[in-house]
């Protein structure tokens, strides 16, 4: 992949998430504000069922991304999409029959849906079935365009998707629409997406050869369900995590605690999805990289670096977010809110974002199964905590459950990391001490400065300009970015490396 193409792609990916978390986040103030936190929260759990994605592909769009990225335009290609294509249409089928079947006894029995919702509810399940099983026959022309590197495509077309979905869910609740027309908007935005993609594909990609198709299906089909599985084993359990505490939520709390729930994980969504996208460039980059033992270091080097970024954002984030949430959602309910969106979004920044690297190298090494294992993990560690603590601590046991699993998980990340990179964790004993003390003169900061000025729009200036200033310094001191970090992970981008060995980087040198 070619430098230009990588800051293109990086660049789209970027600016398209960030303009669907705003579409995102203004959607959530309305909804709650014009039907109730109660109604949104079992527009949540509904879609959690409603989401097939997760369930019916068992990796083959990913698989089906890796052999065409590697192929090319050829025949066996062609074979490969058609098959693709043939064993998603069969498996959407006949899963998608059977969730309309035990559709009203997964709403009433299963997600507790309170039967003044039961109506409603049910017909936006419906909605949502049909809706999500466009949006996956669709992800066989997404990964075809990224296979081609043409990402910023598919970026386009998936901020067209957000832009009508999330506009008009906007538009209908506003207009007095409750439930089955937000699901009516949800398939129409997938259905214009689905058609606007495909043509984009057909013509990007051209005609195809697949003689021969059923005689080779069998061959195909295995080559990749094999590669797929494992992937998809590890999104499967990682995408049992969330769903599976807003169903403990509905459950064994309420709906309330699910809406509270996901006003937080739309927040951590979407400032996770940011970061992810601003990562993109580094990726490509070091899973090219020759020398593996280099590459193994700088992995390590990377992480550390992760966890440098995510100690100060996340203190920013503690002392600014209470007032941001309030401004979005209103008075009411906000302090509930708060303590959800704050908790979430430091777990995530913590926890999660620095074991990514190593998450990286294991796919990468065909070592997926390790993965399956970090996720499970999580989401035992989160079972076992809620069924021990809900009766003790209400919604906020969910807060409890979600950290002990992150940091069950990061345990384990962190352990691979050891196992894999070589990370020496006892020779970095001193560079994690001075991100230690970091963290901790930041907050005392922090702190300092909430009990002298107390709380008004200003912090939305004051904490983030302070933090940014005690992490310039601190890192310019203490020399935890070093020179060579900097030409290795922004060695296609000139500019930015120059600013930031400005700003972090003592006389050129290396730590």
């Amino acid at each position: 992949m070619s430098k230009v193409k990588l800051i293109r792609n990086s660049l789209s990916g970027t600016v398209q998430v960030l303009l669907t978390a705003i579409l995102t986040l203004l959607s959530v103030p309305v909804f709650i504000n014009t039907l109730g936190l109660e109604l949104y929260g079992a527009f949540s759990v509904v879609t959690v069922v409603g989401n097939l994605n997760f369930i019916v592909n068992f990796g083959l769009n990913s698989a089906l991304l890796v052999y065409v990225a590697k192929q090319g335009k050829c025949r066996e290609s062609d074979l490969d999409i058609a098959v693709t294509r043939t064993l998603l249409v069969f498996l959407i089928f006949v899963i998608s029959i059977i969730v309309f079947l035990l559709g009203r006894v997964i709403i009433k029995d299963i997600l507790k849906i309170p039967d003044g919702y039961l109506k409603e509810s049910t017909t936006l399940f419906y909605l949502l079935i049909i809706s999500n099983a466009v949006l996956l026959l669709g992800q066989i022309n997404t990964a075809i365009l990224d296979a081609l590197q043409k990402i910023h495509i598919t970026n386009a077309c998936q901020f067209i998707y957000s832009l009508i979905y999330w506009v008009g869910i906007i538009t209908v609740v506003k207009m007095g629409g409750r439930l089955p027309e937000v699901g009516l908007m949800a398939l129409s935005a997938s259905i214009i997406w689905f058609i606007i993609l495909s043509i984009i594909s057909r013509k990007t990609w051209g005609k195809s050869d697949i003689k021969g198709f059923w005689h080779e299906f069998l061959r195909v089909a295995k080559k990749q369900i094999t590669f797929g599985i494992k992937i998809y084993m590890t999104g499967l359990i990682g995408f049992l995590f969330e769903p599976l505490s807003k169903l403990l939520l509905s459950n064994f709390i309420g709906l309330n605690a699910v809406g509270l729930y996901e006003i937080g994980l739309k927040v951590k969504g979407q400032l996770y999805s940011i970061f992810s996208k601003a990562l993109y460039p580094l990726v490509p980059f070091i899973a090219h990289f020759e020398n593996k033992k280099i590459l193994k270091a700088r992995l390590f080097d990377l992480s550390k670096i992760l966890v440098l970024i995510a100690i100060p954002v996340s203190i920013t984030l503690a002392f600014t977010l209470t007032i941001l949430v309030k401004l979005w959602i209103g008075s009411e309910n906000y302090i509930d809110a708060s303590i959800f969106v704050i908790s979430q979004t430091m777990m995530v920044l913590l926890f999660s974002f620095p074991i990514v690297p190593i998450y990286q190298f294991l796919i990468a090494t065909n070592k997926a199964e390790k993965n399956i294992l970090i996720q499970l993990l999580n989401v035992i560690v989160n079972l076992v905590l809620f069924f021990g603590l809900f009766r003790t601590y209400g919604m906020y046991t969910i807060i409890i459950s979600n950290l002990g699993g992150y940091l069950a998980s990061f345990a384990l990340g962190n352990y691979y990391q050891k196992l894999f990179l070589g990370a020496k964790y006892f020779d970095e004993r001193f560079y994690y001490l001075k991100m230690f003390i970091l963290g901790l003169i930041c907050t005392i900061t922090c702190l300092g400065i909430s009990h002298f000025i107390g709380h008004s729009l200003l912090d939305l200036i004051i904490y983030p300009s302070v933090i940014i200033g005690v992490f310039v310094l601190f890192t310019r001191i203490f020399r935890l970015i070093t020179e060579g970090e900097l030409n290795f992970y922004f060695a296609s981008m000139l500019n930015l490396r120059l600013f930031l060995k400005r700003i972090f980087i003592v006389q050129g040198k290396a730590s």
